[in-house]
């Protein structure tokens, strides 16, 4: 069975969502109270602020490989920011490691018993 690199250690999929949560409130709340005085400051916060956004969607994306869900599922529902992080939460998981394990077998008893035998004579 192949390996879910994001299934095995979760804590990556935890730290960037916080990561990016941290820094989209601390940003937020320098741009909105006026702390920058140029114009390139409010400009570098909104750079991080994009990044932070990115780095969320990103982590919803860990998030859903965690659960054995799909990248996809996760990015896209990683745009609606909270309300897609427990869409993702609440959509995905519903298997665990054994019957994972017990499906990767049966698929390869069935591809066992599916042979092409080439006769003797």
């Amino acid at each position: 069975m192949n390996s879910n690199f994001w299934h095995t250690y979760p804590v990556i999929a935890a730290m960037t969502l916080g990561a990016s949560g941290a820094s989209l409130l601390l940003n937020g709340f320098y741009l909105m109270e006026g702390v920058a005085g140029t114009p390139d400051q409010i400009f570098k916060y909104q750079l991080r602020i994009g990044a932070a956004l990115v780095l969320w969607v990103v982590g919803c994306g860990m998030a859903s490989r965690t659960r054995h869900g799909s990248w996809t599922r996760g990015l896209l529902c990683g745009l609606l920011f909270v309300p897609g992080l427990l869409i993702v939460l609440l959509t995905t998981g519903r298997r665990t490691r054994q019957e994972l394990w017990q499906e990767e077998m049966a698929r390869r008893e069935q591809k066992r018993q599916a042979r092409n035998v080439k006769p003797r004579y």
